[in-house]
């Protein structure tokens, strides 16, 4: 059985309108950019894996450095970044870095982990190259690091459980990438098996769990319909596997996760 730690790298406010969408089209992404309600400070989580191969880290964290945006307010000091929240949880070797998506709250933590392996689904690394994406991180100031350097993977393998395909990090298998498109074009999550329940470390693809039962995309997701498609496949994979999710933000995760609280939804007409 896989043990897994979480890593909080500091907090994150955001505006209400980028944790839960408000209104359609244009309007949705300019409400994200204007609005004046803030959330309390939100954790950054990161999340080792510790199994028989060695320590698979997901996602690395924020940077003391992370830049402030019009809808987003960071909090995040020396020592929370990733080296030293893995220092802190007395793991003192990462075997490889697997990102649920490119954005900097998960990725800039890179600069901290020298040479690691970094994993990244190829329809993430392919989202990212794009010209918008480039220009956006850009106007920004959030440049990928200068040492970004990844593996690229595709989601090769077969079905598990509602996910309609996966891609092995272990070699027990006991280890997967998923796709869970929506906050991004190539937003994975990653599930671990534990035997009588599935673990699902879902990054962005909602802020909270209260999202998934409220069936309620984000504000940042490009196409909302996709963002809500991967709700719909979180809650279906949930209901025929007893799964504990652990969205990146969510302030309950590391409770839920120690507590071993899976999600219970009810079946909706889709």
């Amino acid at each position: 059985m896989a043990k897994i730690t979480p890593l909080t790298t500091g907090s994150v406010a955001i505006t209400r309108a980028q944790q839960r969408s408000h209104g359609r089209g244009l309007s949705r992404r300019l409400a994200m950019l204007t609005d004046t309600r803030f959330t309390d400070p939100l954790p950054i989580h990161a999340w080792a894996i510790e199994h028989g191969d060695g320590v698979l880290l997901v996602d690395a964290g924020a940077l003391a450095d992370a830049r402030d945006q019009r809808f987003a307010r960071f909090r995040v000091g020396r020592g929370d970044e990733i080296d030293r929240a893995l220092a802190a949880a007395g793991i003192g070797r990462v075997d490889a870095v697997v990102t649920t998506h490119l954005h900097g709250d998960h990725v800039d933590g890179l600069a901290r982990l020298g040479g690691t392996p970094v994993l990244v689904a190829e329809p993430e690394l392919r989202a990212a190259r794009r010209l918008g994406a480039r220009l956006i991180r850009r106007v920004l100031r959030q440049p990928l690091p200068r040492t970004f350097a990844p593996r690229a993977f595709a989601f090769d393998g077969p079905p598990i459980g509602a996910f309609a395909a996966s891609h092995p990090l272990t070699a027990d298998g006991a280890v997967h990438a998923v796709p869970a498109p929506g906050h991004t074009p190539g937003h994975t999550a990653i599930l671990v098996d534990e035997g009588d329940h599935h673990v699902l470390i879902c990054g962005d693809a909602v802020y909270e769990q209260s999202q998934l039962v409220d069936r309620h995309p984000d504000g940042v997701a490009p196409d909302p319909a996709v963002a809500l498609a991967t709700i719909d496949v979180i809650n279906a994979h949930a209901r025929s596997h007893p799964t504990i999710v652990l969205p990146s933000h969510d302030p309950e995760s590391v409770a839920r996760l120690q507590d071993g609280s899976v999600l219970e939804t009810a079946v909706v007409a889709v």
